[in-house]
């Protein structure tokens, strides 16, 4: 057998292996992509199955290193996890299918990512982090000029400037979307951005203009067989029949939504409509089933974990309770909504609680409190709905201008007919009035010369008056200016304050309590990170309110000059130079003011936590038992002693559980005595919660120092850090 022959036989059995590998992978493909559209048919109406067949299409995906489609099944299992409420393995899907899109460099798949990232945390109510997802997703749809992927990305962004009750910006990007989807022809893309578009008008008491957005969107849902997007349009045309208070339609649309809701098994929308007739039954003083269905709403929002929503669940329910006058309940549901809706910017609903608020302490008789939170109101209904307040006072005067014609057609219609009917009784009462001229004329001296006194006497009230006014109103204006820079000082601190997602980056299972006196905190907690060491301090300043705040930057400014211009690592040498600092910039003159505190680091190469803490000692729970760690007895600036801070290590097993707080907590007034909390108390305290989740402790202490506190008001700020150790 000649060498050709065998080379060409070789060569003809590759090619027939190459083709039959090649068939199998054809196969494969198509096979992955029935398996991703099967998933997606049943989405809603069987998850669970769902996810198998999703889970079938990653496995053959990974096995064929098919990174396009592994990277859509991931995608499609995100949906799946999203649509039951579990927003954390969600992300995880969404992370593995950026991973691989970025390695493959595949632009519009990563913009997908990022927009589905986006909408997962906008879902959880991190409203924050999903602006900064969807502002990729736009930067890098307009680099690629993805037409429809700008169009979503713009709806996306409007609708959370919505949700934080920033209406100009809100309409502007949907307005931007609605055009973009226009210009491309495609009908069935358009009613999410019709959609948010009147709920804006809706918003602002355009109801027409909403009507109009919302009636449009709802038949090309309705053409299109789009069961989830009718849901979204019944829902809205009831929230509003509900402001027009037709009670009985409005009614019908909510149910008709959950119904459609129940149907696809969303539970998101089955929430938020069980939300709306509670609400609905609430205005009609229905309370007992309007507490029925805000329970349902708030249980089905506490397994999806949706900050957002569950602020706007707490609120509608204190406003329940402050109506039925239990107002102790209603406070606990609004500091539940109030931490929600500040942690996620949440402008629309804090608007609403601080009225709340107001009505719940003006029931109490505690009017101090009432009139902060009134003051509260007015300052962020201004903000936010100052398009609404000018409409409504040119409503107003309109409805002036109307009545005052009205009013003056009455009037000359009435002296019309005394006139005729004066003519007519003339000529009998003539001689009458010859007799009664003398008479008045006397009286008439009287009259004018008491006129004359009185008018002057006017005169000086008028200018007494106006001078009054005049006085107020430059009270009121100083006042207003001075809340207003209060207000501002409050943005510029809560900016420099560590942000809650980037403690959790580093320190994943946590929670922070923070409710300071007043508007602005002399407390502060503050993290860092350098070299993989990081840096977490909670912090005492001398005094709260403005002048705490004012030391709190400071000593911020001080901290972190140590650790990231310095290079300062240890936490005992990063004290010591803050102290120096202090000393040297504000107790020349003698102050004794800085802060007591503790500064933690988390050595994540050694894994190991290492502390300095000046007169606040951290609490350590471990073996169910409460461990109050060493600390130095002196302050971060000028006292009695100006010893060498110590830097001391903490003995932790995984699961321990580390406490960090301040002294406001311990030093609050009440109870039945109107005595302090104490340390002890809270030690103990911390210990019988130190196992539960960490949402559920942070909610336990915010509900317990509020019962404790009852009426007296807060005596100091309060800031109260937990760690599970790990």
């Amino acid at each position: 057998m000649n060498k050709s022959f065998l080379s060409h036989t070789y060569l003809f059995i590759i090619l027939v292996l190459f083709k039959l590998v090649s068939f199998a992978q054809v196969k494969d493909s198509m096979l992955i992509k029935q398996l991703i559209d099967s998933a997606l048919k049943i989405e809603f109406s069987d998850n669970s199955l769902a996810q198998k067949i999703a889970q079938d299409a990653l496995k053959l995906s990974e096995k064929n290193k098919f990174y396009n489609l592994n990277s859509k099944a991931l995608v499609v299992l995100g949906y799946l996890y999203d649509d039951i409420g579990e927003f954390e393995k969600a992300k995880q899907y969404y992370n593995r299918s950026l991973a691989i899109n970025l390695k493959n460099n595949y632009k519009k798949q990563i913009g997908l990512d990022y927009s589905n990232l986006g909408l997962n945390s906008e879902n959880s109510g991190d409203l924050h982090q999903a602006i900064s997802w969807h502002t990729k997703a736009l930067e890098l749809r307009e680099e690629i000029k993805d037409t429809f992927g700008i169009a979503a990305s713009n709806n996306n962004i409007g609708n959370i400037y919505g949700r934080q009750g920033d209406y100009a910006k809100s309409l502007n990007y949907f307005l931007k979307s609605l055009k973009i989807i226009e210009q491309i022809g495609n009908q069935t893309k358009l009613p999410p951005q019709l959609n948010n578009i009147a709920i804006i008008y809706f918003r602002l008491h355009s109801h027409e203009k909403a009507i109009d957005y919302y009636l449009r969107a709802l038949k090309i849902w309705k053409d299109s067989g789009d069961k989830d997007g009718t849901a979204i349009g019944l829902y809205n045309l009831g929230n509003v029949y509900k402001e027009d208070k037709n009670y009985t339609k409005a009614l019908e649309f909510y149910n008709e939504a959950a119904t459609l809701n129940i149907q696809i098994e969303n539970k998101a929308g089955i929430a938020e409509c069980y939300n709306a007739i509670g609400s609905l039954y609430s205005t009609q003083k229905q309370y007992s089933k309007a507490l029925d269905y805000f329970q349902k709403a708030l249980k089905l929002k506490t397994e999806m974990n949706d900050k957002s929503d569950l602020a706007t669940i707490h609120s509608n329910m204190g406003s329940l309770y402050i109506e039925v006058n239990q107002i102790n309940q209603a406070l606990s549901h609004l500091d539940i909504a109030l931490l929600l809706a500040q942690e996620n910017r949440l402008m629309g609903q804090l608007r609403d609680i601080y009225k709340y608020y107001y009505l719940a302490y003006k029931a109490k008789g505690n009017y101090n409190m009432s009139l902060k939170y009134h003051e509260l109101y007015f300052a962020i209904n201004d903000s936010v709905y100052n398009v609404e307040s000018t409409k409504q006072l040119n409503e107003l005067n309109t409805r002036y201008e109307t009545d005052k014609k009205e009013k003056e057609n009455k009037l000359l219609q009435t002296e019309n007919a005394l006139s005729i009917k004066t003519i007519k009784q003339q000529k009998l009462v003539t001689y009458f009035i010859i007799v009664g001229l003398i008479l008045a004329l006397t009286l008439a001296f009287f009259i004018f010369k008491g006129l004359k006194q009185q008018r002057k006497n006017n005169e000086i009230i008028s200018a007494q008056k106006v001078e009054v006014e005049q006085q107020k109103s430059l009270i009121e204006e100083h006042q207003k200016e001075i809340l207003d820079s209060i207000h501002y000082a409050k943005r510029i601190q809560y900016t420099l304050l560590a942000h809650h997602d980037f403690v959790n980056e580093h320190l994943p299972d946590n929670f922070i309590l923070f409710k300071p006196k007043d508007i602005v905190s002399g407390d502060f907690y503050w993290a860092t990170e350098r070299d993989n060491k990081f840096y977490l301090a909670v912090c005492d300043s001398t005094g709260h309110g403005v002048p705490g705040a004012f030391m709190s930057l400071l000593n911020i400014g001080f901290l972190s000059e140590a650790i990231n211009e310095k290079n300062i690592f240890e936490p005992n040498a990063v004290f010591s130079f803050v102290r120096e600092r202090l000393i040297n910039s504000i107790s020349k003159e003698g102050q004794k003011d800085g802060f007591d505190g503790i500064l933690i680091c988390v050595d994540k190469t050694t894994n190991t936590v290492t502390y300095v803490a000046a007169n606040n000692a951290p609490i350590l729970i471990s073996n169910n038992e409460i461990i109050e760690l060493e600390k130095d007895r002196m302050p971060v600036g000028k006292g009695e002693r100006k010893d060498e801070f110590n830097s001391y290590t903490v003995n932790f097993k995984t699961g321990d559980m580390l406490y960090l707080y301040t002294d406001g907590y311990a030093d609050q007034f009440g109870g039945p005595k109107g005595k302090k909390f104490k340390y002890k108390q809270l030690n103990e305290l911390l210990l019988s919660l130190h196992t539960e989740p960490m949402l559920h402790q942070k909610d336990k202490l915010q509900s317990i120092i509020e019962e404790w506190k009852g009426e007296l008001e807060q005596v100091d700020d309060i800031c109260v850090i937990g760690i599970k150790l790990s």
